[in-house]
């Protein structure tokens, strides 16, 4: 089988990604066989196990867009649809959040360094 492409493999329906992974599958298979047989033929296993990989992708992300799709509006996403970010980006504080501690710092700090009154006594010169 000739090596796919996965511009390809995206124009295909579902059906005949189906087809073409189990045709592949076979193929797979029958290529074992005969390795096992001793012929020569043995280094094509790699390339039909990366078509099969590819087949494979294609089909994972039209499952996740169409999941996708599903949660647009939704309060809670599935955790393996959510972005990939660091932990501490996780755990950052929203925008709003950052405004509302930002503001209360600030009425902390006005409060905590008022101008100060100190009573000055200077000298009498005679």
């Amino acid at each position: 089988m000739p090596q796919l492409k996965a511009s390809e493999l995206r124009e295909k329906s579902d059906d005949e990604l189906k087809e073409t992974l189990e045709n592949l599958k076979q193929e797979l298979f029958n290529l074992r066989v005969q390795k096992v047989a001793g012929s020569p033929k043995a280094g094509k296993i790699g390339e039909v196990r990366r078509a099969i990989k590819r087949v494979l992708t294609v089909q994972t992300l039209r499952k996740r867009l169409e999941l996708k799709k599903q949660y647009v509006n939704s309060k809670w996403i599935p955790i393996d649809l959510r972005t990939k970010k660091t932990r501490a980006q996780r755990h950052a504080l929203t925008p709003q959040q950052k405004n509302l501690r930002e503001k209360k710092l600030n009425r902390k700090k006005k409060i905590a360094f008022r101008g100060h009154m100190f009573a000055v006594v200077r000298p009498i010169r005679k």
